[in-house]
């Protein structure tokens, strides 16, 4: 039975995978987004069940203990998880879908999982993400710092990706995956 292919793009936050993902469902009519689910407070432009699934903790405990997920991890302090439900039916579907997770879920992804694309979202340097977080302003200073020290961490992981994409300019980053994705698809 034929599928759809199952791709993973991840970086450290603030590298710019929201906005490639974005990009790529513009121009990509057979690409889906998992949406996620989370612990955390909802910020001020997302919305339920297009950015993430904004549960209460004891909401997600339920559904880890139904064993829902492909896929959970802790990522400052919340929780984060992708329900397989929601890429079984995708790929069944024949339809090409993507999970925007960190580095953790990448890893108990491949663990279960043989046929996936891992695509790993890098800047430009270090100094470059920094400026980056400071300029999106969406947390207190201490969580960015927190971010940072994580990135690093992230770093370390990239050789588990198949792939490595600079982002250096978004639209270039965004062709370079796409040229990925079809490749994947011959």
């Amino acid at each position: 039975m034929k599928q759809g292919n199952l791709f993973v793009i991840s970086g450290p936050s603030g590298v710019g995978k929201t906005t490639i993902i974005k990009e790529l469902l513009k121009i990509d009519a057979n690409l889906k987004l998992a949406v996620s689910v989370t612990t955390r407070p909802r910020r001020q432009d997302e919305q339920e069940g297009v950015d993430y699934y904004f549960l209460k903790t004891h909401e997600f405990e339920s559904l880890i203990k139904k064993e829902s997920f492909l896929e959970w991890c802790v990522v400052y302090k919340n929780k984060y998880g992708t329900l397989k439900k929601e890429v079984e039916k995708a790929l069944n579907a024949e339809q090409d879908i993507i999970l925007d997770i960190d580095t953790q879920g990448t890893k108990k992804v491949k663990n279960q999982l043989k046929d996936i694309t891992a695509i790993f979202i890098a800047p430009p340097s270090f100094k470059d993400l920094e400026d980056r977080l400071k300029r999106r302003n969406t947390e207190e200073e201490r969580v960015k710092k927190h971010r940072l020290l994580e990135s690093k961490q992230e770093f370390l992981a990239m050789e588990q990706y198949d792939y490595v994409v600079v982002n250096k300019q978004v639209d270039k980053a965004v062709k370079q995956v796409k040229k990925i994705i079809e490749q994947k698809r011959k």
